[in-house]
């Protein structure tokens, strides 16, 4: 018996023109209406795209696959002529490079307004003239994180200034450019857009000026080699994931007009040691800090109404200082059980009763009135609770009010007074 794996069985055309370069390299297009900026206002052009499908049999059913269509170097025009009319190009079509892993250059032209999205190809050298217009163009795929140089009047981009004028750095238009090392933003910006700097993995610094409102969900997202981010006040609103997995930031401080954090922020920053919250934030999202694992202290602000699920699990926090007056509701896995278990909540002068009769705030074994004075601890340091008793002896699960006996797995006792 022969079972077939891979068949062909047909190319299917996917282009309504091609057109051949000066330099003979032949680029095939669609005729296409553009909707600009999601108005009612419209431009017809050219979009790049691929010269055709193949469909195959594959895993036991049929598969149709765009069919590598350029390789070497390719000078994408600004405009074309087609039947004595004059076409500009203005969009780089789904799928124009996927499976193009030969390319060793690519030039943009200013007359592009889109990308879509390719997959699986690779740029060795992609070339732009005009920063301005590379920054209006609108993104549903990258180029940049499929680069190995991205070049600016034939200079390799690693200090990036982005032109005064801009309003918004759009979606994706830098997403994993990994020679990126610093940028350079106008205060003509106002809005950061979601994933704009994704995976740039050389970024290590970054100043926010205070034109700018908004930081949309991933703006920085997986930039490992980010050490330092200035926020001015001017910011309000944060997306989700902003500095997730910025495993080498190591301290921030949130503007002063923020109210909420969005969720997953910090996610896996696994180097921040330290956050200053401003007095402004009503709500801490979901997750926020997890797997911040150098994040030892941590103070809430007394603005504080909501705080959401694992927002400070996966750390390993040794202090909270709650300067909330009453607590918020919280969820049993807003702290990891050994936190609750080994580290020490400092709240207001005369509010610990409404903590200790809060659910899962009242998990917290060690609970302590007043702003400490040096973040000390009342517990051994580097060690965890073995044992807890009461004052007749007689063994408990937690500490409760008036005076405990805690047994540390260092061997040391200790009498604590809890209020």
């Amino acid at each position: 018996m022969i079972f077939v794996l891979c068949m062909t069985i047909t190319n299917v055309l996917a282009y309504d023109f091609a057109v051949e370069n000066e330099d003979g390299v032949i680029i095939y297009y669609n005729l296409i209406t553009l909707s600009l900026n999601n108005s009612t206002i419209y431009q017809q052009g050219l979009e790049v795209t691929y010269r055709g499908s193949q469909t195959v049999f594959y895993g036991g059913k049929w598969v149709s696959k765009p069919v590598p269509s350029y390789k070497g170097h390719v000078k994408i025009p600004s405009s074309v002529v087609v039947n004595n009319r004059t076409f500009d190009v203005i969009c780089i079509g789904e799928n124009a490079f996927t499976g193009c892993e030969g390319l060793l250059s690519v030039v943009i032209p200013n007359s592009i307004l889109c990308v879509r999205q390719s997959e699986n190809f690779l740029i060795n050298k992609l070339y732009i003239s005009d920063m301005e217009a590379w920054c209006n163009i609108t993104f549903t795929g990258t180029l940049s994180d499929h680069v190995n140089y991205l070049l600016f009047n034939d200079n390799v981009i690693e200090d990036l200034v982005i032109p005064y004028g801009i309003t918004k750095i759009k979606h994706q238009s830098f997403r994993g450019y990994r020679l990126l090392k610093s940028v350079s933003i106008p205060n003509t910006v106002t809005s950061i857009d979601y994933y704009a700097f994704a995976d740039c993995r050389g970024l290590t610094s970054i100043t926010i000026p205070n034109s700018v409102k908004k930081i949309d969900t991933g703006a920085f997202s997986g930039c490992t080699s980010l050490t330092s981010v200035s926020i001015s006040d001017s910011v309000t609103e944060f997306g989700s994931e902003v500095f997730r997995g910025c495993t080498s930031l190591h301290s921030i401080t949130l503007p002063n007009n923020m109210t909420e954090t969005g969720w997953y922020t910090f996610k896996n920053c696994s180097n921040l040691t330290s956050v200053t919250l401003p007095n402004s934030l009503k709500s801490i999202g979901r997750e926020v800090f997890y797997g911040c694992t150098n994040l030892t202290t941590i103070t809430i602000p007394s603005s504080v109404n909501k705080i959401g699920d694992k927002a400070f699990a996966g750390c390993h926090v040794k202090t909270v200082v709650s300067l909330i007056g009453n607590p918020p509701e919280i969820s049993k896995e807003t702290f990891d059980v050994s936190i609750y278990k080994n580290s020490i909540l400092y709240v207001p002068t005369e509010k610990t009763y409404g903590y200790r009769h809060t659910r899962f705030w009242s998990d917290f074994i060690f609970i302590e009135e007043g702003i400490p004075n040096g973040l000390r601890h009342a517990h051994s340091d580097n060690a965890s609770i073995k044992s807890v008793y009461q004052i007749d002896g007689k063994r408990t699960k937690q500490q409760r009010d008036g005076i405990s006996i805690i047994k540390y797995s260092n061997g040391t006792t200790k009498k604590v007074l809890n209020k």
